[in-house]
């Protein structure tokens, strides 16, 4: 997410098609690091998107944009 001046708000959300995929990334990237900060993952609860596969991700680099979000989490669906 990007504040009105294109800066990182230094957080984001994913949106999997399963509970499946989300429980997974949860599991295996929760307080992983990434360019030496430690990323914090979260349920997210989304009314437009099944609530059981959405995941806040929280203390992302303020270099991150959505592509190398998508990028970074592509192999959990």
């Amino acid at each position: 997410m990007f504040d009105e001046n294109s800066r990182s708000k230094r957080f984001g959300y994913l949106n999997f098609h399963d509970a499946e995929e989300a429980d997974r990334c949860l599991k295996e990237m929760n307080n992983a690091d990434l360019y030496g900060k430690q990323i914090v993952l979260n349920k997210q609860k989304d009314r437009e998107f099944d609530s059981n596969a959405n995941l806040l991700v929280r203390n992302l680099p303020k270099s991150m944009d959505q592509a190398g979000l998508a990028k970074l989490f592509s192999q959990y669906g």
